[in-house]
């Protein structure tokens, strides 16, 4: 018999909804209900319909705590983020425990990517919403909205732009490059969802290769001189 994770099986959410809940116990049910059918469905074809059938109460439970679909979705988002931001917390111990990133470059990167890459492996209904999904875009977020609101993109953009400033990295625009690093950490997430490919160490090696070194040979620089 399957075991459902916490927070995620009807069951659990049938049995609560007999139980007189806190209003904050009701409102994360209600989200984790979300959480799952908005990953099932998509953001336009999931209704609150769907929400509180998945979450065994009644429509107007959900109206009570959210005042829209739209408003649940932010939620949702956020809750996704939160859950993010809290794992990669770990990477500001080690940025502050790093006396030289020059020398440290490659383990910083390989120490953020898995971290990340972990975090949507482990829950791939937040990697639905947030990556495939692409709330931003639903919601015409815009780059400034996002970075202000989750921590972890903040940090990230601003760990590159001091790594700019100290010569480290090429001179680009911060937020293109923290976002190239996120779709290209996507592509290794996806390679395991999707693709069942059990290569995440050795992707997440390529990637922070690919990061430092890009693709052209040395030869290609000799023949171009």
């Amino acid at each position: 018999m399957s075991v459902m994770r916490r927070g995620f099986g009807k069951t659990d959410y049938n049995r609560k909804k007999r139980e007189i809940l806190p209003p904050e116990q009701r409102r994360e049910m209600i989200l984790d209900a979300a959480i799952t059918m908005f990953a099932r469905h998509g953001y336009e074809t999931c209704d609150v319909d769907k929400i509180a059938d998945s979450a065994g109460i009644g429509k107007g439970t959900i109206y009570r705590h959210f005042e829209s679909k739209e408003k649940l979705f932010v939620s949702v988002i956020d809750h996704c983020y939160s859950r993010l931001d809290e794992q990669m917390r770990v990477m500001d111990q080690f940025v502050e425990q790093t006396e030289d990133i020059g020398e440290a470059l490659e383990e910083l990167l390989t120490k953020e990517l898995t971290l990340y890459v972990d975090f949507f492996i482990d829950n791939p209904e937040c990697y639905r919403i947030l990556m495939i999904e692409r709330p931003e875009i639903k919601l015409s977020l815009d780059e400034e909205t996002i970075e202000g609101h989750y921590t972890h993109i903040a940090k990230m953009v601003g760990r590159i732009r001091d790594a700019i400033k100290e010569g480290l990295l090429v001179d680009l625009n911060p937020s293109f490059m923290a976002y190239c690093y996120l779709a290209m950490a996507g592509v290794i997430v996806e390679r395991k969802l999707y693709g069942k490919r059990n290569t995440v160490k050795k992707d997440i090696r390529n990637t922070v290769q690919l990061l430092m070194h890009g693709v052209l040979t040395g030869k290609h620089f000799d023949c171009k001189r």
